[in-house]
């Protein structure tokens, strides 16, 4: 019960653009969820996609539209990875979006 007290969840709020509906990403320390905002109720959302950061595989973004970073997650390593599962989400800023889950997912494995 002590331990849970005294750990700290980092969370890191970024805003994304989903197809036409506003969303952020949110980082914990273990997850990554995808909040789309509510538009009748300001300040509110709904919880879309909630990933472990263990699940995420792979992070690609496309030369020709780099906006839109695909996300694919999965169990396995190296060859013997399988995609489960994939999200693509149009972000304004990608180079800041991935690096900082990229950063949270090396802290996450670090503590393990």
């Amino acid at each position: 019960m002590m331990e849970m007290m005294k750990m700290t969840v980092k969370l890191m709020i970024i805003m994304i653009m989903v197809i036409y509906h506003c969303s952020h990403i949110v980082l914990t320390s273990s997850n990554m969820i995808i909040l789309r905002e509510l538009s009748d109720r300001e300040g509110w959302g709904k919880v879309k996609h909630r990933y472990a950061l263990d699940y995420i595989l792979k992070i690609t973004a496309k030369k020709k539209n780099p906006e839109i970073i695909t996300f694919r997650f999965g169990t396995g390593i190296g060859e013997e990875a399988v995609i489960t599962d994939q999200l693509r989400l149009r972000i304004p800023n990608t180079t800041k979006v991935t690096t900082a889950v990229k950063e949270q997912i090396m802290n996450y494995q670090d503590k393990k």
